[in-house]
This record gives C-alpha cells, structure tokens and sequence, in this order.
C-alpha cells in the first residue's frame, strides 16, 4: 500500500516539469495535471482496495516513528485526499494565455499539498504542508493580476510570515514537552505532558498561525 505516496509525489512533480513539458508540447502539457489528478484517484482506489478500508500507517525514509515523514490513512483521510483530487479535476484551469504553465504549476502545487495534509501522521510535515499550501496561495491569489489580487498578496504574505513564525514556535514547544511530533504518540501524551501553561502557549501559537491560513476571525484581514 506504499503507492499512496504518489498521491502526493507525483503531483509535486508534476507540478515543477509541467513548464517545461508545455514548451514542449502544448497539448500534453495542458492533459498532464488532468492525467495525474485522474491517476491519483485510482490509486486511492486501489488502496482502498488493498486494506480493505482499514487504518494503517506508513513511515516513509525508512524512519520509524517518531522520526521521518509519517501517513496516518483511515476512511476520513482517504475520504479527503480523493474530494482533493476530484475538486482539481473538476476545476482545472485549461484556459490558455501567457499565465497557463505558472497557474496549472501551482495548482498541482497546492493540490499536492493539501492531500499531503489530508494524509499526514505528524505535525511538523502537516506543517510542511501547510506551508506549501501557502506558496501555492500566494502565486494563484496574484495570477489574477489586478490591483485588489497584488493588495492581497501582500498583505499575506506579511500575516503568513508571522503566523508561519507562530506556528514554528507552538511545534518547537509541543516537541520540547513531549520529544515526538507524531500525531499518534501526542493524542496519548498530551493530558499529561502538555497540560500546562507551555502547552496552553503551544496551542495559542499553532491557533493563530494556521488561522491567518484558513482565513480565521480575527487573522483575515488580508483577505480581499
């Protein structure tokens, strides 16, 4: 069942040859995303499949955890990363102009990164995903290329450099506390480790900073 990983690596692979497939050949280029969202949804499928619908875990890098990037799959991560790939399918930017290689690029970006967060077993790649997450959001918001879209980028990207900082901090907190960021060990560590006042500051950290992301009151005014 190793082959979810391509769920999120081919699309991020995709993601940075897709410019250069399309000075090649326009028409393949244009049918890359496409063909790789559509491959990314039989591959969960077949996953499914294979464990029967069952949760299982898979340490990727050959470190167990609480090292190494972790995917926790069960249902509702499998249930989210499948509406990830389907929603890019359903909405894929096919119109042509000078801004198509950079726009399907970062769409397959964000893509990628979103089913990364949907599958993820440990919060410091849920971090990583979110990050990127937030590179994609930065080049889609500003693709619009109107005055309003460039206001808004800007102002994002200072609110996200803050809360990317925040964010950083609630982790460094959460692993000084408990020495493991797999989300697994911290459920059953934390009313012991973390129920305290470095806890309560990890979690207000990690509150604020993913909220300048998610558009959360009070943090979104950076939203146009």
């Amino acid at each position: 069942m190793s082959q979810i990983v391509l769920v999120v690596a081919l699309p991020l692979l995709a993601a940075f040859l897709l410019p250069v497939v399309m000075r090649m050949a326009l028409g393949l280029g244009l049918w890359l995303g496409p063909a790789v969202l559509g491959y990314g949804l039989w591959t969960l499928w077949q996953v499914w499949a294979l464990s029967g619908g069952e949760t299982f875990s898979l340490a990727i890098g050959g470190f167990a955890p609480p090292l190494g990037i972790n995917f926790y799959v069960d249902p509702l991560a499998m249930l989210f990363a499948a509406a990830v790939q389907l929603m890019g399918l359903l909405f894929w930017p096919f119109k042509i102009d000078r801004e198509t290689p950079r726009r399907q690029s970062l769409m397959l970006l964000l893509l990628a990164a979103s089913t990364g967060l949907a599958l993820s077993g440990d919060l410091f790649n849920l971090y990583v995903f979110y990050e990127l997450v937030a590179v994609a959001s930065f080049g889609l918001i500003a693709a619009s290329a109107t005055g309003a879209a460039y206001a808004a980028t800007f102002r994002y990207l200072l609110l996200s450099g803050i809360g990317s900082v925040l964010t950083l901090v609630g982790i460094t907190l959460i692993y000084s506390q408990t020495g493991t960021l797999n989300l697994a060990h911290l459920a059953q560590l934390a009313p012991e480790q973390l129920n305290n006042p470095l806890g309560l500051a990890a979690f207000v950290a990690i509150l604020i900073g993913v909220g300048v992301k998610a558009e959360l009151f009070p943090v979104n005014s950076w939203v146009p």
